[in-house]
C-alpha cells in the first residue's frame, strides 16, 4: 500500500472517523490535525483500534482555520516519507503555505479545495496563495463553481484534476410512517434562511413541528425567531446529531445566496437523507445537485411550501423520493465512494500524468 498523509484542521471531530475508515482500505494511512481548534478541544481515543494512525498537535493560532498551524506538524512531514501529502484546508491557508514551503520534494502533494468566494486574495497578489499554487502537484475541487472560483483566484488549470464532492457517513436508516416534522441544521444566522421555513410554515394548515439545531452565531436573529420552534443546540456528538436527523420527516437547507457567498455543498442535506429524511433545498449553489426535483426557488416562502405540500401530502410519493435521493446521495458522497476516486487517481499510473 502506498503511505498517505491526511492533514486537516478538523481532524479531531469525531464525525470525521468515516473518512479515515474508508481510506485506509486503499492506503497506508496516518492523520495530522490538531488538540484545539476555535476552543474546542479533541482527543485521539474514540479511535482505537484503527488501521491508521492519528496525531493531533498542539496548535498555534486556532482561533481560525486561516491561521492555524504548528512548527511540530510541519517538521513531522520533514522527518517522515509518505507517497502522497493530502491538504485538506484552502490554498491561501497559513497552514498550506506552511507545508509545502517545508515540502519534502519526495512525496507528491495533493490540496483539496472548497474554497467559495476571492476573499483575501488582492487580485492574485496574495503571495502565500501563489506560492502554494506554484508548487502544489494536484489540486482536487469540490465541485465546478469551486473551480470557477480557483480559476479566478489564480489556481493553474492543469494542476485541478478531480472534482470530489463532499462526504458522509452512512448512518442508521429508519422508514418514516407519518410527516409531522421538518429539521433544520446549520449556522443560525440570516444567510442560512431559517426564516423563510418559518414563513412558509405560517401559510400551512398543516402542523407540522419544527426542530432546529445549530450554532448561534447571529444573537439578535435567533431571539426574533426562536418562538416559532424547538431549538437543540449546537450538536457536536455524532450520535446526537444522528438521533436528530432521525426526528426530521423532511429536513430543509434554505440558503439565500448573497455578493460574496453561496451554498457550497450542503453537507446536512446528505447526512439527513441517509436517514431517510426526504430532503428539500433552495436554488443556492450547490443545493439543487443534491436535492433535484425537491428544490424551490431561494427566500421564495410560498414556493418553498408547495414544495412541502407535494412531498407529505402522498406517503408513496414522499417514500419514492427519498429512497431515490438517499440511493443517489450514498452512490456519489459516501466516504467509500470518495475514498475510491482518491485512491483512483492517485495510482501510479495516473501521477506519472
Amino acid at each position: 500500500m502506498k503511505k498517505l498523509l491526511l492533514i486537516w484542521h478538523a481532524s479531531g471531530e469525531s464525525i470525521y472517523e468515516g473518512r479515515f475508515d474508508s481510506l485506509s482500505k486503499y492506503f497506508e494511512l496516518e492523520v495530522f490535525g490538531f488538540n484545539k481548534f476555535q476552543g474546542d478541544r479533541f482527543k485521539n481515543s474514540f479511535r482505537k483500534n484503527k488501521k491508521y494512525k492519528i496525531k493531533l498537535f498542539n496548535p498555534l493560532f486556532s482561533f481560525h482555520w486561516l491561521t492555524v498551524f504548528s512548527l511540530k506538524l510541519i517538521h513531522s512531514i520533514r522527518k517522515s516519507h509518505y507517497d502522497f501529502v493530502y491538504i485538506h484546508e484552502e490554498p491561501h491557508a497559513l497552514l498550506s503555505f506552511l507545508i509545502l514551503l517545508f515540502r519534502n520534494k519526495k512525496s507528491l502533494y495533493i490540496l483539496d479545495a472548497a474554497i467559495i468566494n476571492t476573499k483575501l486574495n488582492f487580485n492574485g497578489f496574495n503571495f502565500f496563495e501563489k506560492y502554494v499554487y506554484k508548487n502544489i502537484n494536484f489540486i482536487f475541487y469540490r465541485n465546478h463553481e469551486v473551480k470557477k472560483i480557483l480559476l479566478k483566484r489564480g489556481a493553474p488549470i492543469n494542476k485541478l484534476k478531480l472534482k470530489i464532492g463532499n462526504g458522509v457517513s452512512n448512518y442508521n436508516y429508519v422508514k418514516r410512517n407519518k410527516i409531522n416534522t421538518i429539521g433544520f441544521a446549520g449556522k443560525i444566522t440570516y444567510r442560512k434562511g431559517l426564516h423563510v421555513i418559518i414563513e412558509a410554515l405560517k401559510y400551512t394548515s398543516n402542523k407540522f413541528k419544527l426542530i432546529v439545531c445549530g450554532e448561534i452565531l447571529d444573537k439578535e436573529y435567533f431571539k426574533k425567531l426562536n418562538k416559532n420552534f424547538h431549538y437543540y443546540g449546537f450538536l457536536r456528538n455524532q450520535k446526537d446529531i444522528e438521533n436528530f436527523y432521525h426526528s426530521c420527516d423532511i429536513f430543509i437547507c434554505p440558503s439565500l445566496s448573497t455578493k460574496n457567498w453561496q451554498e457550497q455543498f450542503g453537507r446536512v442535506l446528505i447526512e439527513a437523507s441517509t436517514t431517510g429524511a426526504l430532503i428539500i433545498g433552495s436554488s443556492s449553489g450547490f443545493i439543487p445537485n443534491l436535492t433535484g426535483e425537491c428544490t424551490f426557488e431561494e427566500g421564495n416562502a410560498k414556493n418553498l411550501l408547495k414544495v412541502i405540500d407535494k412531498y407529505s401530502s402522498d406517503m408513496n410519493i414522499f417514500h419514492d423520493t427519498a429512497n431515490f435521493q438517499r440511493k443517489n446521495i450514498l452512490k456519489k458522497y459516501s466516504w467509500d465512494s470518495i475514498a475510491s476516486q482518491v485512491f483512483i487517481f492517485l495510482n501510479p499510473i495516473n501521477t506519472r500524468n
